[in-house]
């Protein structure tokens, strides 16, 4: 698939059906309610939606209730069966973390699809770039505010009394024991708001961590939450250090 242009014609089509029939198993897997609150901005106003807090692979819901925009994925994710090939159907853009300068090139893709006069879908991303627990917002990548243009924040507020959604790093449970949980439910309720949509001033188009900045605080002020300053590499390396064994540590002390 030709991921430098967008989708056009019958293909368009399609995309629309495998939007319609990711809401369907959304559902079939108990989020019978997903209540909207806002309204979802036309691409002409916000080309860029950037949804928090990401605290659970069922936040893909958001991409499905925002029409099927084009997202960031990691580049692990498109060979998941039959999840992979509809990643790919929506032209994500998929990134190695690890690789520094694949990050940058994801940073030019996403810069170069903004900017474009090409009838490309909405922009969302998930701009703390990894999972946390939703107590607060960690710190927003740059990578959805480099275009400069204008956003509009998405919150995803879970309403189950018994959290089986998160899927964090320092949990004793993982991605079947998340999903069987909240399959057993009988009904999972989620929220998405959207806010009004953020212009940025001259200043923060000059300076995409400002605005990210910017718009976590107010994004954070709706939710209630504090600021986490935390980012996925810090939290990768405290994660990854406790995996180790103490001889480990030692010899690398040497």
């Amino acid at each position: 698939m030709d991921l430098s242009k967008p989708l056009q014609g019958w293909r368009k089509c399609l995309k629309m059906m495998s939007c319609s029939l990711g809401r369907v198993c959304v559902r079939c897997v108990g989020f019978h309610n997903v209540d909207i609150i806002g309204t979802k901005a036309h691409k002409d106003i916000a080309p860029v939606i950037v949804a928090a807090p990401h605290s659970s692979f069922f936040d893909a819901l958001a991409i499905f209730w925002s029409g099927l925009p084009f997202f960031v994925s990691r580049e692990e994710n498109k060979e998941i069966p039959f999840i992979g090939k509809c990643i790919q159907f929506a032209q994500a853009i998929h990134v190695k973390r690890e690789d520094r300068n694949d990050r940058q090139k994801t940073k030019d893709e996403i810069n170069r699809r903004c900017q474009s006069n090409d009838p490309w879908e909405q922009f969302l991303i998930f701009p703390e770039g990894t999972t946390s627990n939703r107590k607060a917002l960690m710190t927003f990548k740059p990578g959805g505010f480099l275009p400069g243009k204008t956003i509009q924040p998405l919150l995803i507020k879970y309403k189950n009394h018994h959290d089986t959604v998160s899927w964090t790093w320092d949990q004793p449970h993982g991605f079947m024991s998340c999903f069987l949980w909240t399959c057993c439910q009988w009904n999972n309720r989620v929220e998405l708001h959207f806010l009004d949509p953020y212009t940025p001033s001259e200043e923060e188009r000059n300076d995409p961590r400002l605005f990210a900045e910017n718009v976590r605080q107010v994004m954070a002020t709706a939710l209630g939450v504090p600021l986490c300053d935390m980012t996925f590499e810090d939290i990768k390396e405290m994660y990854s250090t406790k995996t180790k064994n103490p001889g480990e540590k030692e010899e690398k002390k040497d």
